[in-house]
């Protein structure tokens, strides 16, 4: 019977006591207690799932009761293999010496594990790109998660701000809708969104690009640095920053021996590049882009180096004739002052 003495020690006074959280997350802390009943010598304890034996590590400490005389042994296990997970755990006590006294199981606990190298599994994010009013729509959803995770937003774009539409969440899944507004300086900018999960460590982010519909801006640029001399080949590029892309003509100017032509043109293209050779007199180009949503246009100068010069030259002559006008003008001046004081002085002296 419980608690009475056989003559060699004291039988335990009732069954061990198993102590487990319920729900246990993988990396967590673990914390899983045996408790014997008090005996006489400590009993020991061993740890069983679903009724068989399993290999710990545990710690073990043992109190001495001194008013009765008997022991209470207590064994913790401080970590949990994954197998063991989903199962009921007990365990058990039983004398040092085979016979002493009987055997006894404590409560069963099922143990919940969850493992953090699953949820969540998918995070999908989904743009609405809006028109010139660029006002943008943007979702994510987290699936596969259980329990659902929050979904936190970011962008590149500074001082971000939106308004949330929707955030609704379910079993395994949370799905958040926002809309922001974007200006000229945001096309091209990062936004982002990322899980925040209560229960699991994994983090899963997924990005995208802000890209609204707007007319072309053109930014044209030569591959060698101009002046340069005649019949030298040289590259144009014309590029054009639009959405969606559009079309992308170079053309020719009008000059004193040629009328204006088109001499390239790129469809549906956000770069576009013209290769010339250039000749003894001025040429100008122009780039012309359009798209659905408007049109843009700039040009570039392409001046031979001799012609250059000569422009130099003339500049510096006409500088030179202006820088001499004016040293006689002062010279002629300062002639007269002196003509004048000579004359005053003389008048005085007669």
């Amino acid at each position: 019977m419980f608690g009475m003495s056989n003559g060699y020690g004291v039988n335990p006074n009732g069954p061990p006591h198993l102590s487990a959280k319920e729900v246990l997350l993988e990396g967590e802390t673990v914390n899983i207690t045996c408790t014997s009943s008090s005996a006489r010598p400590p009993p020991l304890l061993k740890f069983l799932v679903e009724d068989i034996e399993i290999d710990t590590n545990t710690n073990v400490s043992t109190t001495l009761d001194d008013s009765s005389g008997s022991f209470t042994s207590v064994s913790t296990l401080r970590s949990f293999k994954r197998e063991w997970g989903n199962k009921c755990m007990s365990c058990q006590q039983l004398p040092e010496v085979n016979g002493l006294y009987h055997e006894s199981v404590s409560n069963n606990v099922y143990i919940v594990y969850k493992s953090l190298y699953n949820p969540p599994s998918h995070l999908l994010l989904v743009i609405e790109h809006g028109n010139l009013s660029k006002v943008i729509t943007a979702s994510c959803t987290s699936l596969f998660a259980d329990p659902a995770c929050d979904i936190k937003w970011e962008s590149t774009i500074e001082h971000f701000k939106y308004t949330l539409l929707e955030n609704v969440t379910s079993k395994q899944a949370t799905k958040s809708i926002i809309s922001f507004n974007a200006t000229l300086e945001d096309y091209g900018k990062q936004i982002r969104c990322r899980t925040e999960c209560q229960y699991f460590k994994s983090v899963l982010v997924n990005a995208t690009n802000v890209i609204f519909a707007k007319k072309p801006k053109v930014v044209v640029y030569s591959t060698s640095v101009l002046p340069v001399l005649p019949n030298t080949t040289i590259t144009l590029t014309c590029v054009a920053n639009a959405h969606p892309v559009g079309n992308i003509t170079w053309t020719m100017l009008e000059t004193s021996y040629l009328k204006s032509s088109p001499t390239k043109s790129c469809s549906n293209a956000s770069t576009c590049t013209y290769e010339l050779i250039t000749s003894d007199v001025e040429q100008v180009y122009s780039c012309y882009a359009q798209n659905e949503h408007g049109s843009d246009e700039r040009s570039i100068v392409i001046v031979h180096e001799s012609k250059y010069k000569e422009d130099l030259n003339g500049k510096a002559f006409g500088i030179l004739g202006v820088t001499i006008g004016i040293l006689g003008g002062i010279a002629f001046l300062f002639i007269v002052i002196v003509v004048m004081c000579l004359c005053l002085r003389r008048n005085q002296e007669g």
